[in-house]
């Protein structure tokens, strides 16, 4: 049995709190335009003093591969919320989420190799995505375990939903008749 209390904030804004029986649960509601604010992309370089201090080699590691790669990596998840807020995020079992924007399948393949050198018993799990030139995102894991066949399909997400695509198609860009 739940019992519900409802908080009634100015400009709309409500919260919810439920009392079940895991415990209590709280949900914010408010309408779509009354609270969102975009940011600009966080570059990892501009997080590293947010980062643990045993991050901090791996991060730079990160920076100088993606230099070599000609890519600025960016960075979601705990480290992005932590250097954001100010606010503790990060646990050890944190992972440190990265977003490369990529434009060719070579470059593809260099990044994707030089991540699965530096994830390799390092102090931080490194995960994340892949931006393909569409826009689309695929987890650079999945690329790593299909980079022998070009015929391998993987999965890619889009704003619309998710696509399976062959790794032949992901750098292709559709040609414009007109």
């Amino acid at each position: 049995m739940s019992r519900f209390l409802a908080l009634v904030f100015a400009a709309a804004v409500f919260a919810v709190v439920a009392l079940g029986t895991n415990g209590w649960a709280f949900s914010l509601g408010f309408p779509s335009g009354a609270c969102v604010v975009a940011l600009p992309p966080v570059l990892l370089r501009d997080v590293v003093r947010a980062a643990p201090a045993e991050w901090r080699p791996v991060v730079a590691a990160l920076l100088d591969l993606g230099e070599a790669v000609g890519i600025t990596p960016r960075v979601f998840g705990a480290l992005l919320w932590e250097h954001v807020t100010g606010l503790p995020y990060l646990t050890a079992q944190s992972d440190l989420d990265l977003l490369w924007s990529i434009s060719d399948e070579r470059t593809a393949s260099l990044l994707v190799e030089g991540l699965l050198r530096l994830d390799g018993g390092g102090p931080v799990r490194l995960d994340g995505e892949l931006e393909l030139p569409d826009g689309a995102g695929l987890n650079w894991r999945e690329l790593a375990q299909s980079v022998a066949n070009l015929g391998d399909e993987v999965l890619v997400k889009t704003m619309d939903g998710i696509e399976v695509r062959t790794k032949a198609d992901l750098f292709r860009t559709p040609v414009s008749l007109s």
